[in-house]
């Protein structure tokens, strides 16, 4: 199956996108507002259906399966290995295109564990 990418869905009518703003955020869309990718626990407002991700980020959410819509994470917190490592399969491959922030990067966000907003990410330029 061809895989569709989050892009077009954020730039459809308003009319047809839902975005959910979590609850308690004074700041921003997400209730973490650091550079640090998070565990966190999504609901969709439209089917009621959850899910948790340990690639959760701030002000980035990941579109809901059923839905097609965009999601923000009601709850983050930080990865914590021992806890984290029996709620993530590491053998289930992460759905880019559902995700905001791989879009954002062009890449797996599972690669990136700090996010720094308006800079330029040379580190993997081959010029040294």
């Amino acid at each position: 199956m061809p895989r569709r990418s989050l892009t077009p869905a954020l730039l459809r009518p308003s009319a047809t996108r839902i975005i959910v703003v979590a609850s308690g955020s004074k700041k921003g869309l997400t209730p973490y507002q650091g550079p640090n990718r998070m565990f966190g626990k999504f609901r969709c407002p439209k089917c009621r259906r959850g899910w948790q991700s340990g690639n959760s980020w701030a002000n980035t959410g990941q579109m809901c399966k059923r839905c097609d819509i965009l999601v923000y994470p009601q709850s983050q917190r930080p990865l914590q290995k021992m806890e984290d490592d029996n709620l993530i399969d590491k053998n289930k491959p992460h759905p880019e295109e559902l995700c905001e922030m791989c879009q954002k990067l062009g890449y797996s966000c599972r690669l990136k564990h700090v996010w720094v907003p308006d800079m330029v990410d040379d580190s993997d330029s081959d010029d040294e």
